[in-house]
């Protein structure tokens, strides 16, 4: 058993309030005044990003590209009718800028509130409506790297037909169609 000093002791029973009450306590080993308990002061946070890390790059196939948007954040992103159009040159895609020029209408009167993510699932839906539209990417992957990218990007065209949340990408369910697809370029090695 422990031995505690006679000072310790003192101070921690110096801590304790008289109207303490263990079974009621809330675990809140600071002492706070009642009058700043309301009022929390949080930092600021503003995530900045390049325009030209938004882009799509050369020959860049569209899957990539929107797996690299989802994961730099345009989810969140949001753009309202004035900043929506200064994005218009992003993709090389017809659909995905028409989209970002011309907006979808406001339901209810209220104005729209659409992320980056959003505008371009909305495009790439309206050029590819079903999974079997996009252009097929046969090649081999060779190691584990290639395989999540080739992983991520049949999961975003899933996802988009089944108009799903491209921001969370990593919880969509792998379908069976995707595990075949996968398989069947996976190297003999494999």
């Amino acid at each position: 058993m422990a031995k505690i000093s006679k000072r310790k002791m003192q101070v921690c029973l110096a801590q304790v309030e008289p109207d303490w009450d263990p079974e009621t306590w809330d675990g809140n080993i600071w002492s706070s005044d009642e009058e700043s308990e309301g009022v929390n002061a949080l930092p600021v946070v503003t995530r900045k990003l390049e325009y030209t890390d938004l882009g799509q790059r050369s020959k860049e196939p569209l899957d990539e590209w929107v797996v690299r948007l989802a994961e730099t954040g345009a989810g969140g992103i949001n753009l309202d009718a004035i900043h929506s159009p200064k994005l218009s040159t992003i993709s090389e895609d017809e659909n995905v800028r028409r989209m970002l020029l011309n907006r979808p209408p406001a339901v209810d009167g209220s104005p729209a509130s659409l992320t980056l993510l959003e505008l371009v699932q909305i495009g790439l839906k309206l050029r590819y409506p079903s999974v079997s539209d996009w252009p097929d990417n046969d090649k081999p992957w060779y190691g584990l790297t290639d395989a999540v990218r080739k992983l991520k990007q049949q999961m975003v065209t899933q996802a988009i037909q089944n108009s799903q949340q491209l921001d969370r990408l990593m919880e969509i369910p792998v379908t069976v169609q995707i595990r075949n697809k996968i398989i069947k370029t996976a190297p003999p090695a494999y």
